[in-house]
């Protein structure tokens, strides 16, 4: 049997996130701040500060700017932080490497997964926390070989499998896909038109 965490009181920060403006306009992000608080509150530890609340891609964790200021914060607080609650592992890096869990310890707090029930602080909890870092990555990837695979198929349908060039309206729907030129296209054909034949400078254009 695991042993599930023990209430360990002390100071808490929250970060939650989601990876798509989509996800932004649901309400992924409140029910993930709902759970984080709850299970705060059940270890009994004070929330101090709460970082994220916004779409940010896990592929790359240096690159996530909440992510960033978040640890920013741990180094920086004259309060200690024993805790950094997220929605789940998944939510926290999908990158497949310890190393950011690995920074956030050597600060003095523990990753705290409001949807999992282990203790990181135990070799078996370690294990499954870097098992479930493991299953993001997997997940991500497996998704990635199916983006490539469905772009590779549209292509050789003659399909865009882009936004459209600067110029032009796009509408595609699984049974057909509609390029046409806009307005602004045909200004930008006629610029170019003056620029070959013409011999026009880009200011008389």
């Amino acid at each position: 049997k695991l042993e599930e965490k023990e209430e360990v009181g002390g100071n808490c920060i929250i970060y939650n996130r989601v990876s798509s403006k989509e996800q932004l306009d649901g309400q992924s992000l409140e029910t993930q701040m709902d759970k984080c608080v709850q299970y705060a509150e059940k270890l009994g530890m004070t929330i101090t500060e709460k970082f994220g609340g916004t779409f940010e891609s896990a592929k790359s964790d240096r690159e996530r700017k909440e992510f960033n200021r978040m640890l920013d914060f741990l180094k920086k607080s004259k309060k200690p932080i024993n805790a950094v609650i997220v929605y789940s592992t998944s939510r926290f890096s999908r990158t497949g490497s310890t190393t950011i869990i690995e920074e956030v310890e050597k600060r003095g707090a523990q990753v705290l997964s409001a949807t999992s029930n282990y203790n990181p602080k135990t070799a078996q909890g370690k294990f499954i926390q870097n098992m479930e870092l493991a299953t993001a990555r997997l997940d991500n990837d497996i998704k990635r070989a199916t983006t490539i695979d469905n772009s590779i198929a549209a292509l050789r349908k003659g399909r865009w499998i882009a936004k459209a060039p600067r110029g032009y309206d796009q509408k595609t729907t699984k049974k057909e896909q509609i390029i046409t030129i806009n307005v602004e296209g045909y200004i930008i054909r006629q610029a170019f038109e003056w620029k070959a034949n013409q011999n026009l400078t880009n200011e008389e254009i």
